[in-house]
């Protein structure tokens, strides 16, 4: 009776010890599991894979293609707020809407790779700059002169020889540029714009021609 009694306590002490080994090892187990990379090394990483892969072309690109994009919106806001058409006033919000956020990301790439930020000063003589034989600012203060449908066909046009030049400088970055992300980008502009530039061509031809305006 002794024998068994001892027996039963012994085996339940052992069932006691292994049920409490076990919970050690998970405990500690899910504390290393748990415990994340501080948040000021995973940046740190993340700047360094990023500023690891440029080159000067995918600076140059960056920085001209925020002040190229500036320019898009300023007009694309006038067309927005003030087309004569609806698809003219559409096309504005677009073009805002598609080139906002790549300001911001290239703006991003240039903070990590330790480039500074464009002024149009320096950059507006630049290839690719021109607007329909104006500077930006000369191009934009042009349209904002104008209103009714000369202010629609005079978007059109500048829109389009402003997304030429935009084409002329991300195929430049497609040649000579080294970041995946930059020339994923530079891509995806040329097809972007391209497609754009078809669309400002047909909406062209579906104003009203400037005599039919005056009679």
């Amino acid at each position: 009776m002794t024998d068994r009694l001892i027996a039963r306590r012994s085996s339940r002490t052992r069932a006691l010890v292994a049920v409490g080994v076990v919970s050690l090892v998970a405990l500690l187990s899910a504390c290393s599991q748990a415990a994340p990379a501080s948040p000021s090394s995973m940046v740190s990483t993340s700047t360094a894979s990023v500023s690891a892969q440029h080159n000067g072309a995918d600076v140059e690109f960056a920085q001209m293609m925020i002040v190229h994009h500036q320019g898009a919106l300023q007009m694309g806001q006038l067309a927005a707020q003030r087309g004569a058409s609806a698809d003219v006033r559409a096309l504005g919000r677009r073009i805002v809407a598609a080139q906002a956020p790549e300001i911001e990301q290239m703006s991003g790439w240039l903070a990590a790779w330790g480039a500074p930020s464009p002024t149009t000063a320096a950059h507006a003589g630049m290839p690719g700059m021109e607007v329909g034989g104006m500077t930006q600012s000369d191009a934009t203060g042009d349209l904002a002169g104008r209103s009714g449908t000369e202010l629609d066909r005079q978007f059109l046009t500048l829109m389009v020889s402003h997304h030429q030049g935009a084409i002329t400088m991300a195929q430049t970055e497609q040649r000579t540029g080294s970041s995946p992300a930059a020339v994923a980008l530079a891509g995806e502009i040329v097809t972007a714009q391209t497609d754009e530039i078809a669309r400002m061509h047909t909406m062209l031809g579906q104003l009203p021609s400037p005599s039919s305006e005056l009679d």
